[in-house]
C-alpha cells in the first residue's frame, strides 16, 4: 500500500483557489514584492478597476512554480506569463461580470470562508506574518476571497442556463449509432448523451460569455516601467488566416497542450513548434470555410473556436449523407471486415460488496507486533533499519520517510500527531484505517511537517474471509425470501460504489469497472440469473448477473446501413484530410 494512498481525497470549492496560491510562501520574485509596493498602486486598469503589480507578480510566480512542477524543464517562461496574465485578467472580467448577472457575494459568506482560511494557521503571529510577506492586508485579502466568491456564482449560474431537447438527444444518437453506441438502443444511452450534451452546451456558454467580456474589455496600462513590463504579456493577435485571427494565448495554450500530452504518453517524436501549430491551425480553418461555401452555418452564440469545429464537424456528417456507395464495395467491405458487426457477447449484474473485518484476534495480533517494534526504537534502535526490516509500506525502501507534507494530504489521525507531536519518536502507537503507525517527526516549519513511519498494516485471514462469506450467504437468503431487497441490502452493506454495472464484455477492462479478469470470467460463466458468492482475494461478492446476450455472428442484411457508413465514413475521412491541406 503506497503511503500516498493515506492522503485525503478533498473536494476544493473554487473558492479556495484563492488559498491554493496565496499560501505558497514565496522565496524570491523576479521583481521584489517590496519594490513593488512602495510604487504606484496599481499597473493596469480593467473597466477602470486598479490592478496592482503586486497581484500579478504573485500570479505569475504560483504559476510558473506550477508549471516547472509538472514539466521539469524545457517550458519557455516568457510564454507561460502570457497564459498565466490572460487567466488571471480573465478572472477579473469573470467576477466584475457577476454585477450584470445579478449575482451578490454577501459578508457571511466572505467571513465564513475567511475564518476557514485563517484557522489553517497556528498562531495569530503566523498569520500576521503571512499578511506582510504576501503584501496582502486583512480587507484585501476578504476582496480575493468574495471575487472568487462572485466567479465561482457566475460559473454556476452559466452551468445552470442550457436545456437539452428531445430533438438534440435523437440527433446525437444518430451521428454516433454505428461509432460510441453501436451495438445499442437509444434508451441504453439516453442518460449519457444528455449529460455529454449539457456538459458541451455549459461548456460553449463558458467559452462565449467570456470571449465576449474580453471583446468589451478595456485595458489601460501605467506608462511607467512597471506598467511597460507586465503589458508585453497581454493578449494580442499574433496570427491570421482568411477571416479569423488568432492571439498569442491561443497559440501558447496549444503548445502547451501539445507539451502536456508528450509528456504523459512519452511521445518524444512529437513535434511541438510554432509553425506546426499554425498549419493545424490552417487545416481546422481550410474545413470552416469549406463548410460555409457549402452554406452549412455556424451556430449562434459560440466562440470562435467552437464555431470552428462546428463547421468542420457539419461539413463531415453532410459529406457522409451525400457518399454514394455500390454494392459491390458493400460486399467486399463486409466480408473484409466480418467480426466487426458480430453481435459480442455481453452482460449486466447488480453487485454487492461485503468489507471483510479484521477479527478482534488478528487485530490484537497486530498491536503487539508494532508494541514491540517501538519498544526496540526506545531502546536504541535505528528507526530507519527498523522500518525498512518491518514497514509494510513503500516507504520502507526509503526507511520510512514521507518527506514534507501539509495539512490536508494525510489521513486525521496521523495529521494530528503529526502537527501536534515535538520533534523526534512520537511515544505512542497511532491507529488508522491502514492499521498502526510508528510514527517519527523529523523537523517542522510553519505549515509543514517532514516525517517518517513505520506501518503494521491491516489484513485479513482465511478465518475472516469465511465468515464475511457465511454473512453474504445469510443476506442472499434474505434477499431470496423477500425478507429484504437487493437494493436496500447494497445500501446498507456494500462497499463496492455502483449497485449495478451495465454491457460487460469479456474484454472488458478490469480496472474499468473495478473487478478482476477472474470474476469478469465467472459472470459469463453463469448457467442462470441468480445470487451467488464470489471470492476474489480478501474481497467477498454478491452478485446478479441481470442481464445476457450471446455471441452472434453477422449478416449482411441485418448491419446494411452500419456497412454504408463506415464505407462513407472511411472515404469521407480521406476527403476531409484533402480540405484540410488544401488540395480541395
Amino acid at each position: 500500500m503506497a503511503i500516498r494512498k493515506i492522503r485525503k481525497n478533498m473536494k476544493i470549492p473554487i473558492t479556495i483557489f484563492v488559498v491554493a496560491f496565496v499560501l505558497t510562501i514565496l522565496a524570491t520574485f523576479f521583481i521584489s514584492l517590496g519594490d513593488l509596493k512602495n510604487n504606484k498602486n496599481y499597473v493596469l486598469l480593467v473597466n477602470k478597476e486598479k490592478v496592482s503589480a503586486v497581484n500579478i507578480a504573485r500570479t505569475f510566480e504560483q504559476g510558473l512554480s506550477q508549471y516547472r512542477q509538472t514539466f521539469q524543464e524545457g517550458i519557455e517562461e516568457e510564454e507561460i506569463k502570457v497564459l498565466l496574465l490572460d487567466e488571471f485578467i480573465n478572472n477579473i472580467l469573470l467576477a466584475q461580470s457577476a454585477k450584470d448577472l445579478g449575482i451578490r457575494v454577501s459578508s457571511g459568506e466572505v467571513n465564513e470562508q475567511f475564518k476557514a482560511f485563517k484557522a489553517q494557521f497556528q498562531s495569530k503571529d503566523a498569520y500576521a506574518r503571512f499578511l506582510q510577506f504576501q503584501g496582502f492586508t486583512q480587507n484585501s485579502l476578504k476582496d480575493e476571497i468574495k471575487k472568487s466568491l462572485l466567479i465561482e456564482k457566475v460559473v454556476e449560474k452559466l452551468n445552470n442556463s442550457a436545456q437539452i431537447e428531445e430533438a438534440e438527444i435523437r440527433e446525437y444518437f444518430e451521428n454516433n449509432k454505428y461509432g460510441k453506441y453501436a451495438e445499442k438502443e437509444i434508451n441504453e444511452v439516453r442518460v449519457e448523451i444528455e449529460e455529454t450534451l449539457l456538459k458541451n452546451k455549459n461548456r460553449q456558454a463558458y467559452a462565449y460569455f467570456l470571449e465576449n467580456l474580453k471583446d468589451k474589455a478595456i485595458l489601460n496600462w501605467t506608462e511607467d516601467e512597471q506598467g511597460r513590463y507586465y503589458q508585453q504579456y497581454e493578449s494580442k493577435i499574433v496570427y491570421e488566416m482568411e477571416t479569423y485571427k488568432f492571439t498569442n494565448v491561443e497559440l501558447i495554450g496549444r503548445k502547451m497542450m501539445l507539451e502536456r500530452i508528450k509528456l504523459m504518453y512519452g511521445l518524444k517524436d512529437l513535434e511541438v513548434s510554432m509553425d506546426a501549430i499554425k498549419e493545424d491551425i490552417n487545416k481546422e480553418v481550410r474545413k470552416a470555410l469549406s463548410a460555409k461555401r457549402k452554406g452549412i452555418n455556424p451556430e449562434a452564440n459560440l466562440a470562435k473556436a467552437d464555431e470552428i469545429f462546428y463547421l468542420g464537424e457539419k461539413l463531415r456528417l453532410e459529406l457522409i449523407a451525400e457518399e454514394k456507395i455500390n454494392e459491390t464495395e458493400i460486399k467486399e467491405y463486409f466480408e473484409k471486415n466480418r467480426e466487426k458487426y458480430d453481435v459480442k457477447e455481453m452482460a449486466s449484474i447488480n453487485i454487492i460488496e461485503l468489507e471483510v473485518k479484521m477479527s478482534e484476534k488478528t487485530k490484537s495480533e497486530k498491536y503487539e507486533k508494532a508494541s514491540k517494534i517501538l519498544e526496540k526504537l526506545n531502546n536504541g534502535e535505528n528507526f530507519a533499519q527498523m522500518a525498512m526490516q518491518y514497514s509494510d509500506c513503500p516507504s520502507s525502501a526509503q526507511g520510512g520517510q514521507l518527506g514534507w507534507f501539509s495539512k490536508g494530504q494525510m489521513v486525521p489521525e496521523f495529521e494530528e500527531v503529526a502537527f501536534k507531536g515535538d520533534i523526534g519518536l512520537y511515544p505512542e502507537i497511532v491507529e488508522t484505517k491502514f492499521g498502526y503507525h510508528i510514527i517519527k517527526i523529523e523537523d517542522k516549519k510553519e505549515n509543514e511537517v517532514n516525517a517518517s513511519h513505520i506501518l503494521v498494516q491491516f489484513n485479513v485471514g482465511e478465518e475472516e474471509i469465511e465468515n464475511t462469506k457465511l454473512e453474504a450467504e445469510k443476506l442472499i437468503k434474505q434477499i431470496n425470501s423477500g425478507e429484504s431487497n437487493f437494493v436496500d441490502t447494497a445500501k446498507e452493506k456494500s462497499i463496492f460504489p455502483k449497485n449495478s454495472i451495465e454491457n460487460i464484455t469479456r474484454s472488458t477492462h478490469p480496472q474499468q469497472i473495478g473487478l478482476s479478469q477472474n470474476i469478469i470470467k465467472e459472470i459469463f460463466d453463469y448457467e442462470s440469473n441468480i445470487l451467488k458468492v464470489k471470492i476474489d482475494g480478501n474481497r467477498v461478492f454478491i452478485i446478479e448477473r441481470t442481464q445476457y446476450r450471446p455471441y452472434e455472428k453477422a449478416e449482411l442484411a441485418n448491419v446494411l446501413d452500419w456497412v454504408k457508413y463506415d464505407i462513407a465514413n472511411e472515404k469521407v475521412t480521406m476527403r476531409m484530410e484533402q480540405i484540410s491541406i488544401g488540395i480541395e
